[in-house]
This record gives C-alpha cells, sequence and structure tokens, in this order.
C-alpha cells in the first residue's frame, strides 16, 4: 500500500538477499545515515517504527531487522525525520540478540548520532538512548558507563510522558544491573 513489501515469513535466503541490499545501499557503513536530507513529513517511517517495534517485542527479530533494512532504504530515498532513529535504535538491538554486537555497536552509535539531529524530540532521543545503552553498550564496555544516560533516559521519559513503559524499563535497566 505504501510501496514498501513487507515479506509475511522471513526465510534465511530472504533475510540474506536484504542484507545484501542494505550492504549495497549503504556501502558497507552505516555512517552513511548521517548523510540522508530530513524531511519533516515522512508518515510512513512512523508507520515502520510501530510495526517493527511490535515484531521486536513480539520476539520476531528478524522481522524487525528486516523492516530496520527497509525503513532505511526508505529514508535513503525519500529523506528522514525523527523516527528513523528508533528504527535504528530497534534495529540495532535486534542484530544484538542475533550475536551480530558489533554491527550492532557501530548501528547503535550512529542512532545516538542521528538523534543530535532532532534536538526537540525527546521521546525519540530518550527511546534510542534507552536502547543504546541499556540493551547494546553494555555489553561491550563496563556498565557503569552507560548509567547517567540511562539515568537521563528515565528523567526525559517522565518529562515528555505517555511513555511509561520505556520510563519503568530505563529504570529497571538502571537498577537491575
Amino acid at each position: 500500500m505504501y510501496g514498501i513489501d513487507i515479506p509475511q515469513d522471513i526465510s534465511k535466503m530472504t533475510f540474506k538477499k536484504e542484507e545484501m541490499k542494505m550492504k549495497v545501499a549503504l556501502k558497507g557503513s552505516y555512517s552513511q545515515l548521517m548523510k540522508i536530507p530530513i524531511d519533516d513529513n515522512c508518515p510512513i517511517l512512523y508507520l515502520i517504527q510501530q510495526i517493527q517495534k511490535y515484531a521486536f517485542f513480539s520476539g520476531h527479530d528478524s522481522h524487525a531487522t528486516v523492516l530496520g533494512w527497509k525503513a532505511i532504504q526508505y529514508a535513503m530515498k525519500n529523506g528522514m525525520d525523527s523516527h528513523l532513529p528508533p528504527v535504528v535504535s530497534i534495529l540495532a538491538t535486534s542484530l544484538s540478540k542475533q550475536g551480530k554486537v558489533k554491527t550492532a555497536q557501530e548501528i547503535g552509535n550512529v542512532s545516538l548520532a542521528l538523534c543530535d539531529l532532532f534536538p526537540n524530540d525527546i521521546n525519540a532521543s530518550a527511546l534510542v538512548r534507552l536502547l543504546v545503552h541499556g540493551t547494546i553498550l553494555t555489553v561491550l564496555q563496563p556498565f557503569h558507563l552507560s548509567t547517567e544516560p540511562l539515568l537521563q533516559v528515565h528523567k526525559d521519559l517522565k518529562l515528555a510522558g505517555g511513555m511509561t513503559e520505556a520510563v519503568l524499563g530505563s529504570m529497571l535497566s538502571y537498577f537491575e544491573r
């Protein structure tokens, strides 16, 4: 309906095909995402973000990954808004769960940098920092380096309101370590 094909079932072949498309589009580095032009009117990215979140929290990591790649390809053609950084951070978290930790770290750092392009979207920035600091960076670095960012996420989400699960998640990520 919106020009994006979302496969019902993702076989290993489909996953590899989508992964290769992404590598070609990015020319080998996720830092290419920083060059995407900003377009404040990308409702499709919001829609993909919602579907991707549902897939990720339902345990469908391959769907969450492919949706992240599709969103990036869409943004590369049409521009991005503040919904792309959370999509990228969910992609990173999904890849981390699949054991691709180094790639997840690169993508997570890019998603944090993308947030700097949208300083007024507290919700997007807080969600990205929650996912990246709470699930990816703590795997590769000492946890104490993520405590301040996680506390700030908790404060930002309380301030923004409406994201109760994420507020509690950031608090739990902080206290469970």
